[in-house]
């Protein structure tokens, strides 16, 4: 691997683990927003309905009292104006409700609060007819009688609102609890990546620290005069080209200087005999130049 791509490498590394960082971060922070948020989506509303039905049940009680106790007929028509009114106000609030269902629970105490109030309105039913046929005792000892049902709806309504009280206490401790774990999941892959990339880095730099060292000691080998071939560890990347070209420069230049050594001896050997041959020459002619001289002594 060239020193190019380790660094692209290391580069490419570092952006994805920052990538996968915020996308864990995201994670988090949505699972911290939607805990935190169910208070505000769930649990409020669902208890502004409830308060509804405690008020409803309410204005439900006191109407069906009055038109017990009223003669007038316009009393009584507006009494039941109100009755029906506020019997559908009570019925679409429990409607609206559905929508909030948190669980199971939640289900099962909504059911439990509209078979109370339905068996207290069939009470009412049956006191408004007594009440139209001006049997107006009888359909107040009747309401009274069956007061517990009224009781009995107020307190499944009751009960489903400290139900949802709990759910609100449960979610922002929930939601507290989300916000701990993910500052700790964060801080934690945050420490792992710092580590990974700090690792590849150090080995990274190791590495290139090591091949360039081995570059500078062939290059001063080279430089001091030392020609002799050291086995020097190659690899594919730029120091690892250098270092060749190193060693090629070494070999070319120990067989060059190896050339010119040759070539000296080789003008040495042949200097040598060029004396030699001269010696000899030299010789002849002085043995040469005494005969001559001996034949002319001789002719005088």
């Amino acid at each position: 691997m060239t020193i190019a791509q380790r660094v692209i490498l290391l580069v490419v590394s570092s952006i994805v683990c920052q990538i996968f960082l915020v996308g864990v971060n995201q994670y988090e922070t949505r699972r911290v927003y939607e805990a935190a948020n169910f208070g505000n989506e769930n649990v409020i509303p669902s208890i502004l309905l409830l308060d509804k039905s405690v008020f409803y049940m309410g204005q439900l009680r006191v109407s069906v009292y009055r038109h017990t106790l009223t003669t007038d007929a316009e009393a009584t028509r507006k009494a039941e104006g109100t009755l029906r009114d506020t019997q559908f106000a009570l019925d679409k609030t429990l409607s609206d409700y559905e929508a909030l269902l948190a669980d199971a629970k939640d289900k099962e105490l909504l059911e439990g609060a509209k078979a109370a109030i339905g068996a207290y309105e069939k009470i009412i039913g049956q006191v408004l007819d007594l009440s139209r046929q001006s049997k107006k005792e009888e359909a107040r000892e009747l309401l009274l009688s069956n007061a517990p049902l009224a009781e009995k709806a107020n307190a499944a309504i009751a009960a489903h609102l400290k139900y949802n009280e709990d759910l609100g206490k449960k979610a922002a401790q929930d939601g507290s609890n989300t916000r701990q774990s993910a500052m700790w999941i964060a801080i934690g892959l945050s420490v792992l990546t710092l580590i990974g990339l700090a690792i590849q880095g150090f080995f990274t730099l190791r590495s290139l620290t090591h091949r360039i060292e081995e570059a500078n000691r062939v290059a001063a080998q080279i430089a001091s005069g030392d020609l002799t071939r050291h086995d020097a560890k190659s690899a594919d990347d730029e120091v690892g080209r250098l270092i060749q070209s190193l060693e090629k420069m070494r070999n070319e230049l120990a067989q060059t200087i190896s050339s010119i050594v040759s070539d000296a001896n080789s003008l040495i050997s042949s200097s040598a005999v060029l004396t030699t041959a001269a010696s000899q020459a030299s010789t002849s002619t002085d043995s040469q130049a005494q005969s001559t001289a001996s034949a002319a002594a001789a002719v005088e």
